[in-house]
């Protein structure tokens, strides 16, 4: 090249070097001259989508490695977004092309990353299009061939993957005069013998759905249901239904759960038994078509929360006794519910709370009703109305009493409140086939500490409607301070209820509880011990002790 041209060529470099400061000023980006060529400065917070997408890759694929899917997942989806069609489009030259296969080539490796993070999160359904799509654009890819067979295995379809694979060797064979690596032929293999170490199998007809039947119409929790309903369509994770034995808890869940159930394309989940989470696991690790079971809770836990994420599952746990129950059968993905029952709030949890206290009269009333086969139930006012106050507005007592008139059409209203206000006969008459109140009781007094327990039977013995520390402590021969913390006790557990009078704390019990610690005491204490208590702690018992005390 002539001295004359290659001084025209440089001036049209500068001119064109000159052109493109200009244009290119307004985005703060400099052009300078270096040792004879061109350096071009961008900002320092300039991203640049190639730097950017090759940083999430090697980010994602270090995640993919340290076992971290969920980081994998998130990195990798956003290294994707950073594409907007082919590479390098425009540019051409060799330099051009090798580069953006190198490019082409990272991002289908980046994907299939990508979908092995989601296979092993559990979301077998939701790659499978795209990896049918995949594998039309790279039909020599072993790799995602691989992760369909994976996928259709563990969604139920084994018969598809060994059909995938018969489609990969046929290709190979045709083009390339090759059978399948080894690596795949071993995976085929393994879902020919239906191996466990392939995790997950969820048959794909089957979505859990363990609900008992629907129970009959609930009476007057319409205000409750609706505030249950609402808390799980706004996608609380955890929704927690506490009060005291009998009171309708498990119905008022049940109800719940029936009307949503449709929302949750997962499935429900359901377990009465909630006492050890390594075993409720187990069963609902099966009920999602998990094959291979770990042996430790933490595994098992960590395997559920798996195989929840992207699913929208509701899982209900009646008659919970503790939060280390409920807290390994939480999900850790938003959109899955968990709804609890219990007798204890549960207050160390995070969730939406509703309690339940008795039902108001006129539903009371109506559930007393339907026991009455003939004539007006209101004939005998006072004695239905002594009727419903014996119960204390609890459903389950509210029912059994009514299956009782049922059963007994000669019985009169009267008839049945004197047998409810007897202490020794109350509880025997609250039971009515498989139904009664004592064992729902006895639930709640093998919750308590031993003093609890102690203190409960001797109220129960004095017929103690009304009481107070003072009277806790001389009748336990205890400190107040012990004798307030055993009272607190009970009514943590919906045994007794506290009122503020004055400065002071005042503690009432009901006629079913007193019956119950009666019979407890009469029991399980020595006679001449409840004696003592009585002669120490109480000059008077049952109204004439609440009398006193509120005179005091």
């Amino acid at each position: 090249m002539s001295d004359i041209n290659e001084g025209r060529l440089l001036n049209r470099v500068r001119i064109h070097i000159s052109r493109l400061r200009a244009t290119l000023e307004p985005c703060k980006v400099s052009i300078t001259s270096v040792d004879g060529g061109y350096v071009l400065r961008l900002p320092p917070e300039t991203v640049v989508d190639v730097t950017e997408f090759k940083r999430l890759a090697r980010q994602g694929r270090a995640a993919l490695q340290g076992g971290r899917h969920h980081e994998t997942a998130k990195l990798l989806k956003i290294a994707d977004q950073t594409w907007r069609g082919s590479a390098l489009t425009g540019f051409s030259g060799r330099y051009f092309q090798a580069e953006a296969d190198h490019l082409e080539q990272l991002r289908v490796d980046t994907i299939a990353d990508r979908i092995e993070a989601a296979l092993a999160l559990g979301h077998h359904a939701q790659v499978t299009e795209e990896l049918h799509e995949l594998i039309r654009d790279h039909p020599l890819n072993e790799r995602f061939y691989g992760q369909l067979m994976l996928a259709r295995h563990r969604a139920g379809y084994s018969g598809e993957a060994l059909q995938v694979f018969a489609d990969l060797r046929e290709e190979l064979v045709d083009k390339l005069g090759t059978d399948p690596s080894p690596a795949l032929q071993a995976l085929h293999e393994q879902i020919l013998r239906q191996a466990p170490s392939l995790g997950v199998v969820t048959p794909a007809s089957q979505t859990p759905r363990q609900l008992p039947a629907r129970p009959r119409a609930i009476a007057g929790r319409t205000a409750e249901l609706k505030e249950v309903r609402m808390a799980l369509e706004q996608r609380e994770p955890l929704v927690v239904i506490t009060g005291p034995g009998g009171i309708g808890k498990t119905t008022l869940a049940l109800e719940a759960a029936h009307q949503i159930s449709g929302e949750f394309s997962g499935g429900v989940l359901f377990t009465d038994e909630p006492e050890n989470p390594a075993t409720v696991l187990e069963r609902f690790l099966r009920a999602m078509g998990a094959a291979d079971i770990p042996a430790g809770i933490s595994e098992r836990s960590a395997l559920f929360r798996s195989l929840l994420t992207g699913r929208r599952v509701l899982i209900v746990m009646d008659n919970v006794t503790g939060v280390q129950q409920v807290r390994p059968l939480m999900p850790g993905d938003p959109g899955s519910a968990v709804v609890v029952t219990s007798r204890s709030p549960l207050t160390s949890l995070r969730s939406f709370r509703t309690t339940l206290g008795p039902l108001p009269a006129d539903a009371a009333r109506g559930l007393l009703a339907r026991g009455v086969r003939n004539g007006d139930p209101w004939q005998e006012h006072e004695a239905a109305r002594k009727v419903v106050e014996f119960c204390a507005g609890i459903p389950l007592a509210m029912d059994i009493a009514a299956a009782k008139l049922a059963a007994k059409p000669h019985w009169t209203m009267k008839q049945l409140a004197d047998l409810l206000a007897d202490h020794t006969t109350m509880l025997d008459t609250l039971s009515h086939d498989d139904r009664a109140m004592r064992p729902v009781l006895a639930g709640d007094y093998e919750t308590l500490s031993t003093a609890a327990r102690s203190t409960l039977r001797k109220i129960g013995y004095l017929g103690a409607k009304v009481i107070d520390v003072w009277m806790a402590a001389e009748v336990e021969d205890v400190s107040e301070a012990e004798a307030m913390r055993r009272l607190d006790e009970l009514t943590d557990a919906h045994l007794l209820r506290a009122e503020l009078d004055g400065d002071r704390n005042v503690y009432y019990c009901h006629d079913l509880i007193l019956a119950f610690g009666r019979e407890r005491a009469l029991d399980e204490d020595d006679p001449a011990v409840l004696a003592d208590a009585a002669n120490r702690g109480f000059p008077f018992s049952g109204e004439e002790c609440g009398r006193a005390l509120l005179s005091r």
